[in-house]
């Protein structure tokens, strides 16, 4: 863990020396503060002065975090390194240090308490001795006297080193505990649900080396909500700073990552635009565009210059999203669960759980069978397993349309009060609705919403051939449940966006079955708690 990240030196200099000397793939986990980034034309500059760390500052190029409030994580070198970057305020993130722990290295701020005091508090050594063992060390550069007596004060111990560069001395130090380190256990997990959400996880943890039995109780994996020809992958920005806006930009970039580094057929980057077709979209935009003036992000484009990127005559211009794409869930999900941690169970329906907090049984075909630990991801239909307030499902038709000479040249997914997808499988798709009706036949009315919307976006005529239905987990709060109950954790309500969504919300809960500090700050942990409607 470092404290005052600035452009990165330390990392890549840790980078260096762990793909040097750890042949293993043991994952190297890197946590890291500062304020704000510097930005890549900074970063470019400054290690220029380190020509050894080349090769690994050109890898962490092509993943540079963004300059953007709140935690996010990145994997880089084939998943033997994980950067937990945490930009904000140094006060306002140390409730993050509540979820840290076993850290065995500890890079302390270089600048001195009279140039950066928030970094030198009292606070801050104190998490550092509850959130070390016996086998942890921290250095810094910064030795002055105040430096020292907080280290004092606070069960750790340091002797004055030689310093580097221009610096005369620099402190190295150990921890004075008893506390061993934890190890982390390779687990026998079951997963219910086969969909985005329950494959992104059986996924995460197979990766991790635990090994995942996955109930899915119809013929197929994902052929239920998730199981659309096509999901669009995009944010739902605000210039407003809450957990809801911090979720929906962090869940959007760890996405996009994680189905990059899969290189999978199933996933198309191949942008998003999101149409400024009214007054609030308007005003939206606006508001973006004045609290983020950079197009690294998004792009705002008029109508005509949208026109041409999209290659589609359209009604509104709006923002595009380069990062944004969409996936073919049926054929990411059968990517995913080929891992050889996962073991398919198809045809089979839980019908219970049962769990004391230790021992965690699930009951199928007469069977108890017991779990380290089990994870419910079945949509709506988790409530049927366990008792969630706050969880709904919401109808949701698709239209299949012919492709024409018009539209069948489209790039990417347009978005408005609707959705109009660029040809998949032989058709273009729009959709979608959004109601209350219980029963899942094709409905004439909903075919006909589906075209109303599709006028924000285009004014060809379309030829609808067929549709699908499917039900959403929707909230109360457009926030996914996450977390555990009785012993089960759960992760479902994601909604229509569960292919943005469910690979940040499976990088929680394999972070809480391991017992790691989370990939999201406190606020967000919170918003998410799926016991918040209780």
């Amino acid at each position: 863990m470092e404290i005052g990240f600035g452009v990165g030196i330390n990392f890549l200099a840790t980078c260096e020396e762990w793909l040097n000397e750890s042949k293993s793939k043991k994952l190297l986990q890197y946590i890291a503060f500062d304020k704000a980034l510097f930005s890549l034309k900074q970063f470019e500059k400054a290690i220029g002065h380190y020509p050894n760390l080349k090769n690994f500052s050109n890898e962490y190029i092509k993943e540079y975090p963004y300059n953007i409030a709140g935690t996010q994580r990145i994997s880089l070198f084939e998943n033997r390194i994980s950067l937990t970057l945490i930009l904000d305020d140094i006060q306002t993130s140390l409730s993050y240090f509540n979820n840290a722990s076993d850290i065995d290295a500890w890079y302390l701020d270089g600048f001195s308490p009279d140039k950066n005091p928030d970094m030198w508090s009292k606070e801050i050594f104190r998490q550092i001795y509850r959130a070390s063992h016996k086998d942890s060390t921290f250095s810094t550069y910064a030795s002055a006297r105040l430096v020292k007596d907080n280290i004092e004060n606070s069960d750790l111990t340091y002797k004055i080193a030689e310093g580097f560069a221009n610096k005369k001395h620099m402190l190295k130090g150990t921890v004075k505990t008893n506390k061993t380190k934890g190890l982390i256990k390779q687990k026998k997990v079951a997963i219910i649900g086969s969909g985005i959400a329950g494959s992104t996880l059986a996924y995460t943890l197979a990766e991790r080396g635990h090994k995942v039995d996955l109930y899915e109780q119809d013929e197929e994996i994902c052929s239920r909500a998730s199981g659309n020809d096509l999901l669009i992958t995009y944010p739902r920005l605000s210039a407003f700073d809450s957990p809801y806006a911090r979720f929906c930009i962090h869940s959007f970039l760890f996405a996009s990552s994680f189905y990059d580094r899969l290189k999978t057929i199933a996933w198309n980057r191949c942008g998003v635009l999101l149409l400024n077709h009214d007054d609030s979209s308007l005003k939206r935009q606006a508001s973006l565009l004045n609290a983020r003036s950079d197009d690294k992000l998004f792009e705002a484009l008029s109508c005509e210059e949208a026109s041409k990127k999209a290659n589609l005559k359209l009604n509104n211009g709006g923002m595009f999203f380069k990062k944004g794409g969409f996936i073919e869930p049926k054929i990411l999900c059968q990517r995913l669960l080929t891992h050889k941690n996962i073991n398919q169970i198809l045809s089979t329906k839980i019908e219970k759980l049962d769990s004391d907090g230790i021992n965690h049984k699930i009951v199928t075909n007469g069977k108890v069978i017991e779990y380290e630990e089990v994870c419910l991801c079945a949509g709506h239909t988790s409530k049927e397993l366990i008792d969630l307030n706050g969880l709904s499902s919401k109808r949701g038709q698709i239209s299949y349309v012919d492709s024409s000479n018009d539209f069948e040249n489209l790039k990417f997914p347009i978005c408005g009060s609707g959705y109009f997808s660029p040809k998949v499988n032989g058709t273009h798709i729009a959709g979608s609705s959004y109601s209350d009706i219980k029963n899942g036949d094709i409905d004439e009315e909903e075919h006909k919403s589906n075209m109303e919307k599709l006028k924000t976006i285009h004014s060809f005529d379309v030829n609808i051939v067929n549709g699908k239905v499917g039900f959403r987990a929707v909230t109360k709060d457009r926030m996914p449940l996450v977390g555990v109950k009785k012993g089960i954790y759960v992760n479902t309500g994601h909604g229509s966006r569960g292919s943005t969504s469910s690979p940040l919300c499976a990088e929680i809960i394999a972070d809480l079955i391991d017992e790691k500090p989370l990939p999201v700050d406190d606020g967000i942990a919170n918003a998410l708690d799926l016991n918040r409607f209780n």
